[in-house]
């Protein structure tokens, strides 16, 4: 016997003014008077799990940044809503047990601001994205969720050196061929047709993502909760509950997103079925859990706390980083920004030592440092320093 988590992984995205679907909400009020019935007490407690816990939420946030265009008046620029989601339910998560992750939509060479791109090579504003948490919010993620559930290769090489939790994977028994909003075959977007899809865990290989492997992170299966494309049926969730019950730690992930009209009734069905599947398996202790602890209790990885990092400026205005305990990956993500906030960028850095890195030389018009990191375990700290 073996314990399931059950994660609800919400694509975080705010309001989409678009007339053609109307049961996708246009405004922040109508998102709002949504989100607030998930916060509510009888929503979370009406499904106990078997230590009496009631329902914890994953939010996956996005920046929508970096596009020339918005045709469905979404809400794009850094923080709107991450900003927006801490003003109104911050304190209730941090009391609930969920968590703020980061959701990446990477934009496509046409700058519109409904395409998605797979070509990781145009455009960094990934770098941008996270600069500015760093430097702005003392935020950085320990959990990534593909926007579009766009991943390949190229993506996995760089998640994996900042991110010690992947949610992207969307194995399973999907409709690879539908023909999505752009004109495209879903398969033709994203593709984890060989991804493992019975519930189980790895470190994607540096060849293939979707095949266990070399690399740092855990790959977690967080399929479609009830969309076009895949409806997470009973058998899925009950392959998830034998799985622990044969006495392999699982995970029971989904996604869905805060600003579909039928999402309160679509995650209420869920975790009833869940609960009733749980009834059919008394041997196994199943709870709910937000992505980062779910992921520490199935790896069993051992908890490393958060780095503390020094920074001391050596000649030439180049930063000697050093950390007291280990990071996730071989670097820290380091940025640096003006005193005026508009100028923001990614900071390279030479790992000289252990757990001791140097950066290039830095401009005299970047007068603040950014220094942000996940320990092995999903402990993650932002710290920022004034270069004088």
């Amino acid at each position: 016997m073996a314990d399931l988590y059950v994660v609800a992984a919400m694509d975080t995205e705010g309001p989409i003014d678009n007339p053609a679907r109307r049961d996708i909400m246009h405004s922040w009020e109508r998102v709002d008077a949504l989100v607030d019935r998930l916060f509510a007490s009888d929503f979370r407690r009406a499904w106990p799990d078997t230590a009496g816990g009631g329902v914890v939420f994953s939010w996956y946030v996005l920046h929508l940044t970096g596009f020339a265009t918005n045709p469905y008046r979404r809400p794009m620029g850094y923080h709107l809503v991450h900003d927006h989601y801490l003003a109104r339910w911050g304190e209730a998560m941090r009391r609930l047990g969920d968590e703020l992750y980061w959701h990446y939509h990477h934009p496509a060479p046409s700058g519109a601001g409904n395409e998605w791109s797979r070509e990781w090579t145009h455009g960094t504003e990934y770098h941008n994205v996270l600069a500015r948490l760093v430097l702005e919010r003392a935020f950085f993620p320990v959990s990534f969720r593909a926007g579009g559930r766009i991943e390949d290769d190229d993506t996995s090489w760089w998640v994996d050196q900042y991110f010690p939790f992947d949610y992207s994977s969307c194995s399973g028994d999907v409709d690879w061929d539908r023909i999505e909003s752009d004109g495209k075959r879903l398969i033709d977007v994203c593709d984890w047709t060989r991804a493992p899809d019975d519930w189980s865990v790895y470190h994607p290989s540096s060849d293939d993502y979707q095949r266990p492997g070399d690399q740092r992170r855990w790959m977690f299966r967080c399929p479609d909760l009830d969309s076009p494309v895949h409806r997470l049926g009973d058998k899925e969730i009950e392959k998830a509950f034998a799985r622990a019950a044969g006495g392999a730690p699982t995970v029971l992930a989904f996604f869905e997103h805060d600003r579909r009209e039928t999402v309160h009734d679509k995650l209420a069905d869920v975790f009833a079925r869940i609960a009733a599947t749980g009834r059919r398996f008394p041997e196994v202790r199943w709870r709910y859990a937000n992505a980062a602890d779910a992921a520490r209790a199935v790896t069993g990885v051992a908890d490393v706390p958060a780095p503390r990092f020094t920074v001391a400026l050596r000649a030439g205005r180049r930063a000697f980083i050093t950390s007291e305990s280990r990071l996730h990956g071989p670097v820290p993500f380091v940025c640096a920004g003006g005193a005026d906030g508009g100028e923001v960028r990614e900071v390279a850095v030479h790992t000289i030592g252990r757990l001791k890195w140097l950066t290039d030389a830095l401009p005299a018009t970047l007068t603040r440092l950014g220094v942000a990191a996940s320990s092995p375990s999903g402990r993650a700290a932002a710290q920022t320093f004034d270069i004088p």
